[in-house]
């Protein structure tokens, strides 16, 4: 077994379980949130955005959603 957050939690994310899906998209909406607030600081020249997650839906659909709404500043 593999050390670490990514093989103790794998379950927890497991798509087959609504739960999980639950979580993920709780996890999801607190990360939009979360650098949604970073962004909207004035002074902001840069952030970075990193997960240790391997789901889209936190990853690449964060991004999305985030650069939708503050892509033009």
């Amino acid at each position: 077994p593999w050390p670490g957050i990514v093989s103790r939690l794998n379950n927890l994310t497991d798509d087959t379980a609504s739960t999980s899906r639950e979580r993920l998209a709780g996890l999801a909406a607190f990360r939009v949130s979360a650098l949604s607030h970073a962004l909207s600081f004035p002074a902001m020249k840069k952030v970075v955005y990193s997960t240790c997650s391997l789901h889209a839906e936190e990853n690449e659909q964060v991004v999305m959603t985030v650069l939708d709404k503050f892509g033009d500043k």
